[in-house]
């Protein structure tokens, strides 16, 4: 999990929706779904890895980085109704 933590310029991010299973490099799901970085998946994965009774300095720090990632990226003045599936 750790390994496939996508970094971009110098820093890890979050992870992909989909990761090739040889290089663990986002890729695309589908023709018309290009790779990118997903906040949902990174959440889970999140979740997660903070759920290991002793993880490892590799893991901490992953966590830490994409919680990190999710401040830089977090998107203000929108909700969104799980219920209606619909965004205001």
């Amino acid at each position: 999990m750790v390994a496939s933590q996508v970094v971009a310029g110098g820093r890890r991010t979050a992870w992909a929706q989909q990761h090739d299973p040889i290089t663990l490099a986002p890729t695309h799901a589908r023709s018309f779904e290009p790779a990118a970085l997903s906040s949902r998946e990174s959440a889970a994965v999140a979740r997660f890895l903070m759920t290991l009774r002793e993880p490892d300095a590799r893991v901490a720090s992953a966590v830490r980085a994409a919680a990190a990632w999710f401040r830089r990226t977090a998107l203000h003045g929108f909700t969104y109704d799980l219920q209606a599936g619909k965004r205001d």
